[in-house]
């Protein structure tokens, strides 16, 4: 009976080992795909803010891909060239932020966030 229950502990221990291997390589990945600055916990000086008054236009829409392309070739940009949830430009004194229909609140706010303090993405 000992001999059959160091087994079967060895087998749970590596299993064990597998299971925070892989949990910690998707702990990785996603702490990866947070880009500098865009942490929603992270402290920012608002000392860089270029403006600290700002009209706000929402347009939520249903292709947010297709809309950002378009709005940024009609401003003289060039397409985004990856995947977005959002975004928002300055124009005519008036910050205009796309979103999907469907979001959270740090996309939202990131979004704001540009409007003023700028700082928008190449």
């Amino acid at each position: 009976m000992p001999e059959l229950f160091r087994a079967r502990r060895e087998q749970y221990a590596g299993l064990a080992r597998a299971i925070a291997f892989v949990g910690f390589f998707f702990a990785s990945a996603a702490q990866a795909t947070i880009t500098e600055g865009d942490d929603p916990l992270a402290i920012f000086d608002s000392n860089r803010n270029f403006t600290v008054t700002s009209k706000v236009t929402w347009i939520a829409v249903d292709n947010i891909q297709a809309t950002c392309d378009r709005e940024a070739r009609i401003r003289g940009y060039g397409e985004f060239g990856y995947e977005l949830k959002a975004c928002s430009f300055y124009e005519n004194d008036v910050c205009v932020v796309f979103t999907e229909k469907k979001l959270n609140m740090h996309t939202l706010g990131h979004e704001v966030r540009h409007c003023f303090q700028a700082n928008w993405h190449e």
